[in-house]
């Protein structure tokens, strides 16, 4: 746990805090930041499977790096879905507060910040 500018103890982020991709059936995080007392991150290395969801929004940003690659991702931007073939290296940065519909086209491993 950390402290705050204030001296409060202020709570890690953790897995519930997330999108809730990593809450998913056949994505098994590897190695997370659990346990470190970070407030302000939660870090994981995961293989997704893949697959097509929609998830509510999330009180903080999501910041997904592609390990592997390339693969495509479908995304829904306003009314309409937009496929992106996303290479080794990628980076998606999904904004706090707004649901996030993704459809993962293969198997990929990822970092999410």
């Amino acid at each position: 746990m950390g402290l705050s500018t204030s001296g409060e103890t202020m709570p890690e982020l953790g897995l519930l805090d997330t999108a809730g991709i990593l809450r998913r059936p056949g994505v098994s995080p590897e190695r997370t930041s659990s346990g470190l007392g970070w407030e302000h991150a939660y870090v994981s290395t995961q293989r997704e499977q893949p697959y097509h969801a929609t998830f509510e929004a999330a009180p903080t940003h999501l910041l997904i790096l592609h390990l592997g690659g390339p693969v495509t991702v479908r995304r829904r931007i306003s009314r309409s879905m937009r496929a992106q073939r996303i290479p080794a290296g990628g980076i998606f940065l999904h904004p706090a507060g707004r649901a996030l519909d993704v459809e993962l086209q293969g198997g990929l491993d990822t970092v999410h910040l």
